[in-house]
């Protein structure tokens, strides 16, 4: 067991050592969190993308500091992803046609779907 951790560690740090050049990037502000989407490349040159959740909080003492969690998306997955993404936000379309927002909902929408404001 204590041989595989360190496996796995080295085998995670190599694949943190292969990633690093920045080739596109996108950036989402929704409220209090920001998104950002990284097409990156390994050293082999192959791509994969890195999709950031980055969220402002503040400390006990005051200080702001930044959540931040990361997914890595790699180019043999990107094809399911993409069709499962797209799935996804026609389920969302279909269902905002027959299910309107309340007037309580926290997200503010107008213009082609483009949110304005989070209510927090």
């Amino acid at each position: 067991m204590k041989d595989e951790r360190k496996i796995d560690s080295k085998m995670e740090a190599d694949r943190d050592s292969v990633r690093h050049e920045d080739l596109y990037s996108q950036v989402v502000k929704a409220g209090n969190r920001t998104y950002f989407l990284d097409v990156k490349k390994t050293r082999y040159d192959d791509p994969y993308v890195v999709l950031t959740e980055s969220k402002k909080k503040v400390d006990q003492d005051g200080k702001f500091y930044y959540d931040k969690y990361k997914v890595y998306l790699y180019q043999e997955d990107m094809e399911e992803f993409r069709e499962k993404i797209d799935n996804v936000a026609n389920f969302m379309e279909s269902y905002l046609e027959k299910n309107p927002r309340s007037e309580k909902s926290r997200v503010r929408v107008h213009r082609k779907g483009e949110v304005t404001s989070i209510v927090e």
